[in-house]
């Protein structure tokens, strides 16, 4: 096994991991139970407490590198010094903050950790309790600062100040903006939306009372069900979007929940509950889920689930996911619809678990088809995950049907959760049954390509080396979703899947303790030279290629760029006589 020396502590290399399943990637060992705690005194340890909020699961971002929080234990670490959050490569992550350190620039230490999220950038944003009150903190190893902490004047509010966070996950973009809930004192003293980055004013985005942009009269009042700890979301262009209650004129119980979607001081109403749908001429909605179900992708589209009013509207068809921008919104997907593969003609989505959206023009959606004795379908293989564009959806599994990649008969159950990385890739998990299966190996792992294939990367069950000539087998993983709301990899959210295809998760060992590890997805596939569709790359291929030399195609493209040119030719000279997958 190789070790790596690093410093402040050990770290182990590529482990000869023993999988359940022939084939998978071998998993990385980031630090294990028993191991030297980088940046401590020899002798302080990882600690084999688990239980949150001793360990949480931990993250990634998008460049594939890892943050945890970890409970140490040994010389000089008791209960209010020994959570640690760390960052960084997987195989040298660097103390980031810790409970009883120093609150940068607030001259007050640390007393409690909350959830943290990581962004792309290498900052980690974490709301922490200090002595003096609560703070917003920023920033990599040797760089985390503060954003605002209790106390601090709110520009443009007089007499007015940030009081406290107030739940809810904080988000963080990739250009180190946070975007979090609180509260205000002093001459306002309400709830509301803040953003801001170190170094910079901290933004208002609302307070309860606030004047809602656009509608006379009407204020903005509580989160979506009066909830202090609704979810809001960011992209990397600073644009922010969540659900708000209303109050004020002509504001009655049918009208009063709204989203909102925009930058700081430019926000815009995307959708109201009973106003007209755009794309479905005669019908409304009635009703708004919190963003806990929503999401927003890099070019400002959001993606909200909402129940919707209309002719022929019941409750076997009111649920539907909608995506766009302020006045463009289309329905992406409803109950009553048919279900897009893999079940039998006349199948139709009985509930909608989850959509995930982004950019990349891919959606991922966990649907539920409606029980149907006549059709095979009942409640214990009715779920199901989808995976492409619209108008061309694949089924990656469906519970109680084969697992794929596995052996034959090795079944999978629902879809647990469901991320996506900003190439449209999606990570997921789910349990299995089977001949061998045990409730030590049962929880099985995949990345999914845009068009629905669908590799395993990881299974419960199989054996890591944790120290030289010391191995442990790992019965039970955790991730990210067991606390937070899921991420499409450009909506700030904490996640635990990269855009190099790497997977962060916390295991735990048969033998006891656990291990932060994270996995390696193989690349995806590159384009294939196959042009004539002949099932091996040969001349009648390099004829065609050569036909369309200097257009744009579209077969002999090989690598969709848009001219056909000598990337083309290399690319089907390097795959000459092999039969693409």
């Amino acid at each position: 096994m190789l070790r790596q020396q690093c410093a402040g502590g050990v770290f182990f290399g590529l482990i000869a991991a023993l999988q359940a399943a022939a084939g998978m990637p071998e998993p990385f060992v980031v630090i294990a139970t028993g191991d030297q705690a980088p940046g401590f005194n020899p002798g302080v340890t990882m600690s084999a407490a688990i239980n949150p909020p001793l360990i949480e699961p931990p993250r990634m971002n998008g460049a594939g590198q890892v943050s945890f929080l970890i409970h140490v234990t040994g010389p000089g670490i008791g209960s209010s010094n020994d959570l640690v959050i760390y960052a960084g490569p997987p195989e040298s992550p660097m103390v980031v903050t810790r409970e009883g350190s120093a609150a940068p620039g607030i001259g007050a230490s640390i007393t409690s950790l909350r959830e943290h999220v990581f962004g792309d950038n290498g900052a980690v944003g974490v709301p922490v309790l200090t002595a003096a009150g609560f703070a917003i903190l920023v920033g990599p190893p040797g760089g985390l600062d503060a954003v605002t902490w209790a106390g601090q004047p709110l520009p443009g509010l007089v007499g007015t100040n940030w009081q406290s966070f107030t739940g809810g996950a904080m988000v963080l973009n990739g250009q180190g903006i946070a975007a979090f809930n609180g509260t205000s004192s002093g001459g306002i003293a309400e709830p509301g939306v803040f953003a801001g980055a170190v170094g910079a004013d901290l933004a208002t985005i609302l307070l309860r009372g606030f004047d809602a942009p656009g509608l006379p009269g009407v204020e903005f009042k509580d989160f979506i069900g009066n909830s202090t700890n609704a979810p809001l979301v960011i992209n990397d262009s600073g644009t922010v979007f969540f659900t708000r209650d209303l109050q004020g004129a002509g504001v009655n119980s049918i009208n009063d929940q709204s989203l909102w979607i925009g930058p700081p001081g430019g926000l815009e109403l995307l959708a109201r509950e009973g106003d007209a749908i755009d794309d479905i001429p005669g019908y409304q909605y009635i009703e708004l889920e919190d963003t806990l179900f929503s999401s927003i992708d890099a070019d400002g589209n959001a993606l909200f689930n909402a129940k919707m009013w209309g002719p022929g509207v019941s409750t076997a068809n009111d649920v539907a996911y909608f995506r766009g921008t302020p006045g463009n919104i289309s329905l992406v997907v409803r109950e009553g619809q048919g279900m897009p593969d893999g079940f039998p003609g006349g199948a139709v989505i009985g509930g909608i678990n989850s959509v995930q959206a982004n950019s990349s023009g891919v959606h991922a959606m966990h649907l539920l088809a409606a029980t149907n004795a006549g059709l095979g379908i009942n409640i214990g293989n009715n779920d199901a995950l989808f995976v492409g564009t619209p108008g061309d959806y694949h089924m990656v599994f469906r519970e109680g049907f084969q697992a794929p990649g596995m052996a034959a008969g090795i079944n999978t159950g629902r879809p647990e959760s469901v991320f996506m990385n900003s190439d449209g890739r999606v990570f997921t998990w789910a349990y299995i049954g089977g001949p061998g299966v045990t409730a030590s190996n049962n929880q099985l792992f995949y990345v999914i390509e845009p068009d629905g294939s669908a590799t395993p990367v990881f299974r419960t069950g199989g054996q890591v080396e944790v120290a030289r000539g010391e191995t442990r087998t790992i019965n039970m993983a955790r991730i990210l979703s067991n606390a937070l709301p899921l991420s499409n990899g450009e909506d700030g959210r904490a996640t635990c899947f990269s855009d190099t295809g790497r997977i962060a998760l916390h295991v735990l060992f048969a033998e006891g303790g656990s291990a932060i590890i994270t996995v390696d997805a193989p690349p995806p596939p590159g384009p294939c030279a196959d042009i004539d569709g002949g099932g091996t790359v040969d001349f009648p291929d390099l004829n065609e290629l050569l036909d369309q030399w200097g257009t744009a195609g579209p077969e002999g493209d090989v690598d969709n760029s848009g001219a056909v040119d000598f990337v083309d030719l290399n690319i089907l000279l390097d795959q000459w006589g092999t039969t693409c997958p």
